[in-house]
């Protein structure tokens, strides 16, 4: 029997969500051979201040980001449920319907990796799924950091993940996209220019909405 693709979730705040994020995935994607990436907006992150825009408004430009874009999906649970949102939650609602033998791969950026330590039950997220950390050029983690020995001790062949269903820790160095959500907010509040830094379908949800104009 033929081993499944693996199952990719890309999570974040999409506050908005911007070309990077959308070309990160893309990249992420074919990495690890998935067929599609799930995009998880989250509600309320727990480790930053609460989003710009409110979670239905973010869900709406991700729908309209990725409207007829083969590859993407959206998973929306997060958004759904009270409180903030705790990576480890989603990962054991996935691995529940998923089974236990289904690949699944959860995608970060390494500055979010380096606080690893931090997060929810961080010690149950590689019993539930993989972690994909998307690189930035010339930062490295401390050596005597969690993130680092958890980096060091479950390296695994990108070519191997999809036969196991969790436990190793891959890197990848995306493109360079110098695009953020904070300079895309920056730019909305000085009347600046969105355009080709973030899909036209969402510059033109936050004119309709007059998004991220208050200081």
């Amino acid at each position: 029997m033929s081993t499944q693709a693996p199952v990719l979730l890309f999570g974040g705040t999409f506050d908005p969500v911007h070309i990077g994020h959308l070309r990160m995935a893309v990249e992420a994607r074919e990495f690890v051979a998935a067929d599609t990436v799930w995009m998880v907006p989250c509600h309320r992150p727990s480790h930053r201040q609460a989003p710009g825009a409110d979670s239905d408004q973010r869900l709406s430009m991700l729908q309209a980001a990725l409207a007829e874009q083969p590859g993407f999906e959206i998973d929306d649970r997060e958004l759904k449920r009270e409180g903030a949102s705790y990576t480890v939650d989603t990962l054991s609602e996935w691995r529940r319907e998923l089974g236990p033998q289904r690949a699944l791969i959860w995608c970060m950026g390494s500055d979010a990796f380096a606080a690893i330590d931090r997060w929810h039950r961080w010690r149950e997220l590689l019993q539930l799924a993989h972690i994909l950390v998307l690189e930035r050029p010339g930062m490295s983690l401390p050596g005597n950091s969690v993130a680092a020995q958890l980096m060091a001790g479950h390296r695994l062949p990108v070519e191997e993940v999809a036969g196991k269903p969790a436990g190793a820790v891959l890197s990848y160095q995306p493109s360079q996209l110098s695009i953020s959500a904070t300079d895309v907010r920056a730019r909305v509040r000085s009347g600046r220019s969105l355009q080709f830094l973030v899909p036209d379908a969402v510059a033109q949800l936050i004119r309709t909405h007059d998004l991220y104009t208050a200081s």
